[in-house]
């Protein structure tokens, strides 16, 4: 059911990058960087009905760069520091009588390309493409006392899709704001026998400087 509504965020913008109308756009190709940060919502699933999975609060930073091929088309590449994670819940099982609480924290560092569409003259878009992030620390807290080793794995990716604003987006200097969901394909631990996946739900605001 997670997946479902996840992709039923993700299909329209991918969608929409290729459908909408270009409106006789000729070519305008400029460059720009966009430094931006903000909170996300994070959490890890799985297809086990013996846990219950919780997303909790995090943050994410990063920077990107954006190539106009059109007026209302672009090309994007965002490098991304992403701290992900969960909470899981696990039932008693044998000779434990108490519930296992489980709280991970992962940092990742992740590229994202994509292309970026504004919907015609406005400064709203949607953009969309694959992900990839690398993890290099992870730490997992039982009950809120013990630190316990889970292999997750190095490599995770996904598919990525949002939708912003640009105020202003044809002057030089501004703000770019973006609503970030993305969707982790891979299985980030082959140790449980269950399939288990990431999503992260980010809010980014940040600053663009347009090249001329």
């Amino acid at each position: 059911m997670i997946k479902a509504c996840l992709s039923g965020f993700l299909v329209p913008i991918l969608i929409g990058l290729f459908i909408l109308p270009a409106n006789g756009q000729r070519k305008a190709n400029f460059s720009s960087l966009e430094f931006g940060a903000g909170p996300s919502l994070v959490g890890i699933y799985d297809n086990s009905s013996l846990t219950r999975r919780y997303a909790k609060l995090s943050a994410t930073a990063g920077m990107g760069l954006v190539y106009a091929v059109k007026r209302d088309v672009m090309v994007t590449a965002h490098l991304m520091y992403e701290r992900k994670g969960g909470i899981e819940k696990q039932a008693p099982s044998g000779i434990e009588s108490f519930e296992k609480e489980l709280n991970t924290t992962s940092s990742y560092i992740s590229f994202s390309p994509g292309i970026r569409r504004y919907l015609g003259r406005s400064s709203v878009f949607v953009e969309g493409g694959p992900w990839i992030a690398f993890l290099f620390h992870s730490r997992t807290i039982q009950n809120e006392q013990t630190e316990i080793g889970i292999p997750f794995t190095t490599l995770d990716m996904g598919a990525s899709g949002s939708v912003g604003v640009t105020p202003r987006r044809r002057e030089l200097k501004g703000w770019n704001f973006r609503l970030v969901n993305n969707l982790g394909l891979a299985d980030v631990n082959h140790d449980t026998g269950t399939k288990e996946w990431t999503n992260a739900l980010s809010l980014i605001a940040g600053i663009r400087i347009r090249q001329r």
